[in-house]
This record gives C-alpha cells, structure tokens and sequence, in this order.
C-alpha cells in the first residue's frame, strides 16, 4: 500500500483508493470463485498445492525489488 501511495496523483487520492479496492476485492471474490470451481473439479489437495507454488513465486518475485526499498 506504501508503494502504491506513493504513486498517487495529487488531487485524485479518494478515486484512485476507491479504485484500488474496488479491485482488490473483485480480485478476491473472482479468486474465490475459482477456487470453489477447482475444488470440485480437482480436489482440496491439488488447489492446496498450487497455492502453495504460487505464494512461494510471488515471495521469491518480490526479492528483485529489495534495493529500490527506501529504509526509514
């Protein structure tokens, strides 16, 4: 949230935050969706595992940007 606030334009703070959640949550609902959907078709196990992989990847892509963090 610090990243994307800082990339907020001036004046548009309200609209580009209601925006942002607004599509977050659509992100989450259409996530839960799929998920419900991949459990019946393949099981709590499958959908267990590839969530896994993908919070792993998600942890190791954030690594690049470790240089650019400003320490406070």
């Amino acid at each position: 949230m610090a990243i994307f606030t800082r990339h907020i334009d001036k004046n548009k703070e309200g609209t580009e935050w209601g925006i942002n959640m607004t599509l977050d949550d659509l992100g989450a609902a259409a996530a839960a969706a799929i998920g419900g959907i991949m459990v019946e078709t393949v099981g709590f196990h499958a959908v267990i595992m590839a969530m896994s992989f993908i919070g792993l990847l998600s942890a190791v892509m954030t690594l690049p940007i470790k240089p650019y963090i400003r320490k406070s």
